[in-house]
Formats: structure tokens, C-alpha cells, sequence
């Protein structure tokens, strides 16, 4: 299992190399939190250095950067990572605030989850805050989740060949699946939530949550 934490973490840095914010996700959830802001401080004093270096600014890694800045997927990253990380804030300084950057695109959908970005954020939110009052939100948030994601198993299963080879594009992990549950496993009474939305005889089902408890149950 370490292994595969430092895989993780092998990976978040090397995303963050390219300038994908998505990397900040992976080093959150496996625990490479001061790789992380590492990388960030280097990122920001590089940027400020390059204010008056018209030359420095065209580094790939930095135009990379910049342009994750408008991906709406990679602003989830920042905001997962943020999440995970309370109460450090990674790219607080390029990002004050990742969800309402993500406001104009808050109906989309977050990868297979069947959630909208307002409703993951909102969920996501409830969580961090321990609030006693938003426990049915978050499990009805949750068991649409756990439904969306049976559908896609169900569907990807029916295709037995490419199910066997595990090429089909259905998430058997879904990482941001993995981040609600991290948070809720870290912050929440999880009893009172999984046990009837989790009792399937569906195995990889469980897959984002069993992942979440190695992490952080």
C-alpha cells in the first residue's frame, strides 16, 4: 500500500511539472502535502521573478500553468486540494477562490459522479464544515453517486471483452469520488451514511470508498 502512496505522489508531482493542476488532487489524497507547497511556493516566486521578464513568462511550464488556470477541470483540482488540505490553501495566491471561478460553469457535471459542480461543491462544503443539519444532503448526495456510478459499472460489465482487458472508459476509480469520501471519512460519523448505499454484491462499486478508507479511514 505504500507503494502505491508513493506512486501517487510520483504522479501529482509530475502532473504539477506540466503545469496540470490536477496533480494538487493526487499529492492531497496520498498525503504529499508538503510537496505540494513546495511546489507552490517555487511556483509564485517564479511568477513574481517574471512580472518584468517577458522571456521568463514563455517557459512552457508557466504557460502550462496559466492555462490550467482556465480549465474548469483543473480549478476543481485546486479546490479538491484545498479541501483535503484545510487549512492550507495551495495557489491561494493565483486562485482565491476556485469554486466561484467555477461559478459560470456550476451546471456542468464532475466526471461520473452525477453530480453538478454546485452540487459537489456543495456537498464537499457541508462536510468541511461539520454541519449536523446537512447529514441527509450529503447522503442523498452520495447515493447519487453510488447510483450513477452502478449504472456506468453495470454498462461497462455488459462488454465482456473490453471489461476483462479494462479498456472500457467507465471509472472504476473515480478520484473525485474518492475526494467526497476522503472528506467525509476524515470529517463526518460515516456509519450513519454507507452501510445502505454501499450494500451491493457489486464489488468494484466500493472501489472510491475502500481507496478513501486506505487513505484516510
Amino acid at each position: 500500500m505504500e507503494r502505491a502512496r508513493k506512486l501517487l505522489i510520483f504522479a501529482g508531482k509530475l502532473y504539477l511539472e506540466l503545469g496540470l493542476l490536477s496533480g494538487a488532487t493526487l499529492l492531497a489524497l496520498a498525503g504529499g502535502n508538503d510537496d505540494l507547497i513546495r511546489f507552490d511556493t517555487r511556483m509564485q516566486q517564479h511568477f513574481n521573478a517574471a512580472q518584468d521578464d517577458a522571456d521568463g513568462i514563455r517557459e512552457p511550464r508557466f504557460l502550462y500553468f496559466r492555462e490550467s488556470l482556465r480549465s474548469p477541470i483543473q480549478l476543481l483540482a485546486v479546490l479538491q486540494a484545498r479541501l483535503l488540505m484545510r487549512p492550507l490553501e495551495p495557489f491561494g495566491w493565483a486562485v482565491p477562490n476556485p469554486y466561484e471561478s467555477l461559478r459560470p460553469v456550476s451546471g456542468g457535471m464532475v466526471g461520473s459522479t452525477g453530480l453538478t459542480i454546485e452540487g459537489y461543491h456543495r456537498i464537499a462544503d457541508t462536510i468541511d464544515r461539520g454541519n449536523e443539519d446537512g447529514v441527509e444532503q450529503i447522503a442523498e448526495g452520495f447515493r447519487t453517486l453510488v447510483l450513477t456510478r452502478r449504472e456506468y459499472l453495470v454498462a461497462a460489465m455488459a462488454d465482456e471483452h473490453h471489461w476483462r482487458m479494462l479498456l472500457h472508459p467507465a471509472e472504476v476509480v473515480d478520484l473525485d469520488a474518492v475526494v467526497l469520501f476522503s472528506l467525509d471519512l476524515r470529517r463526518a460519523a460515516h456509519d450513519r451514511i454507507y452501510p445502505d448505499i454501499l450494500d451491493e454484491g457489486l464489488e468494484a462499486l466500493h472501489a472510491p470508498f475502500r481507496i478513501a478508507q486506505w487513505l484516510f479511514g
